[in-house]
């Protein structure tokens, strides 16, 4: 059986989580919720009432999940200071420490060298001022940078992935608990800027999703989230439609 997930892009949580990578910014996901199009008025054939997750990994990080009676919940997207593990962010952020603290010799200089000037900055003191004037414009940026070191075989770069990934399997365990789907197979739909972003993490997050979730069937998103949006878009016209007076 082919699994297909589509997630509503536009709905509202708590945090506005801004998917950016590189110099790229997209609204894909500006405001996750646990909103999914699998109903029985969902206009393309690939939508289904059945159990799934989908794990939307850019500035922030989030997991979303559908059991099969229809409910839905959601783990994480609330913010850095609470959440967002394995997210851009979260990697940015540790990628400077592990960068600072120098452990690993050549490997973590090699990052340092390499962070400073996509950033602009000329050491740890500015970046420090950087980060605490807006952390938001600082440590997602430091995400592309750790993430072609990886594929070029960074040791410390792939280390921090690999947590990163295992951190991301873990919210999605969480979620997939939480929601009774352990012992059954069911999608998995992974999505965000971070995606697709790395050889070395896309592995690294299908790996660490095997091994939590035995039963889970990986598989990218098949429809785009600007779809997603204009037919919650849609649904929601007509509903208020239906209840003017």
């Amino acid at each position: 059986m082919s699994w297909h997930c589509v997630l509503d892009s536009q709905a509202r949580v708590s945090r506005k989580i801004v998917i950016r990578c590189g110099n790229s910014s997209r609204n894909d996901f500006q405001r996750l919720s646990s909103t999914f199009a699998w109903t029985s008025n969902c206009p393309w054939p690939q939508c289904r009432r059945a159990p799934a997750i989908v794990l939307v990994v850019g500035t922030g990080s989030a997991a979303i999940g559908r059991d099969a009676t229809g409910s839905i919940k959601r783990e994480g997207g609330f913010g850095p200071a609470v959440s967002d593990e394995g997210s851009a962010f979260d990697i940015g952020r540790s990628a400077s420490v592990a960068a600072r603290e120098g452990n690993c010799g050549g490997a973590s200089d090699q990052l340092t060298r390499q962070i400073f000037p996509h950033l602009g900055v000329k050491n740890w003191t500015e970046l420090d001022l950087k980060s605490a004037a807006n952390a938001d414009a600082v440590y997602p940026r430091v995400f592309p940078v750790v993430a072609a070191a990886a594929d070029a075989g960074n040791a410390v770069a792939q280390s921090i992935l690999r947590r990163a990934a295992e951190k991301l399997a873990a919210i999605s365990y969480r979620l997939a608990q939480s929601l009774k789907l352990l012992q059954e197979p069911f999608p998995v739909g992974k999505t965000g800027g971070a995606i697709g972003r790395s050889r070395f993490f896309d592995r690294a997050i299908d790996n660490a999703l095997r091994a939590t979730l035995r039963n889970a069937i990986i598989t990218p998103l098949q429809v785009q989230p600007a779809e997603v949006a204009a037919w919650i878009a849609l649904q929601l016209y007509r509903n208020r439609a239906g209840a003017a007076p």
